[in-house]
């Protein structure tokens, strides 16, 4: 399973806090779990000024450093395909961190029209959430949120098809 290495508690983020998510850590270990994390795969550091979304004049979803302006789109992409094509059939499910411009893959990603990140126009995908969707559609893809729901318990069934250790499932009796 892939996971977004700032669930796990790594110290991946552009803020460098904790981010690690209860439930994915408990997770991690009963499977075999790789961790990304394509900001600091390209080398960017943690902490480090933020990344955010900006839809360019052309309409282009484009990934921006804070502070210098620099569009990462093409680093991000370029990792994200290499990593992604790594994987072949050996992935089963995907935990991506919901929000972020490098791996949403749901559409909470804020997204910007200006270069300074303050004009939010709408929220989009982050790069790798939107990769794997289109090279693994029969692969479920969530983001941590969607895993406390019904998708989680979903994917835990097929992850677990005999039965689901009881350590993972205190997790869904508490929603």
């Amino acid at each position: 399973m892939v996971v977004s290495a700032c669930l796990l508690g790594r110290p991946v983020r552009y803020d460098g806090e904790f981010k690690g998510d209860p439930l994915i850590m408990e997770l991690a270990k009963y499977v075999e779990v790789l961790p990304v994390c394509p900001e600091t795969g390209i080398g960017l550091p943690s902490p480090r000024p933020r990344v955010f979304l900006w839809k360019d004049p052309r309409g282009e979803i484009r990934v921006i450093q804070e502070g210098t302006k620099k569009d990462l789109t093409p680093q991000l992409e370029e990792f994200c395909r290499k990593f992604l094509e790594k994987l072949k059939d050996r992935v089963k499910a995907f935990v991506l961190k919901s929000k972020s411009p490098s791996c949403s893959p749901t559409p909470t990603t804020k997204t910007y029209e200006d270069l300074e990140g303050e004009k939010l126009i709408g929220r989009y995908q982050g790069i790798l959430g939107k990769m794997a969707l289109e090279l693994y559609p029969d692969v479920p893809i969530l983001d941590e949120n969607k895993l406390k729901g019904g998708e989680g318990r979903a994917l835990l069934q097929l992850l677990f098809p005999s039965a689901i250790p009881d350590t993972l499932l205190q997790y869904f009796e508490a929603w």
